[in-house]
């Protein structure tokens, strides 16, 4: 994971929040209309993951140089911890993203 943010940041104190929340933001920089679809879903049984999400996935579509944040997960328990045995939740989900050029903006 990269950290460069904090490693740069010169504002004001960050302070930690005990129910975070992950976005999801998807950037459409081709030069054509877009559909996508994003599949979510438990990557081990054996990995409970504290997060809530769209258990039918996301479906969608972007014109040009669009950006859309496509789905928002909050903590189940927001008290627990951010990550369990060094993993994050997120780290937990299998997330895949697919996407094919919107005909219908193409006529």
């Amino acid at each position: 994971m990269n950290n460069s943010f904090d490693e740069e940041w010169d504002g004001p104190e960050k302070l930690k929040c005990k129910d975070l929340i992950y976005k999801f933001t998807i950037n459409n920089n081709t030069q054509t209309p877009i559909r996508f679809r994003v599949k979510l879903a438990q990557k081990s049984a054996d990995q409970q993951v504290n997060l809530h999400w769209p258990l039918t996935g996301v479906k969608g579509k972007l014109d040009i140089g669009e950006t859309q944040v496509v789905a928002v997960l909050p903590k189940i328990r927001p008290d627990a911890p951010e990550m369990t045995n060094g993993v994050l939740e997120v780290d937990k989900l299998k997330i895949e993203l697919f996407w094919k050029i919107d005909e219908e903006k193409m006529k």
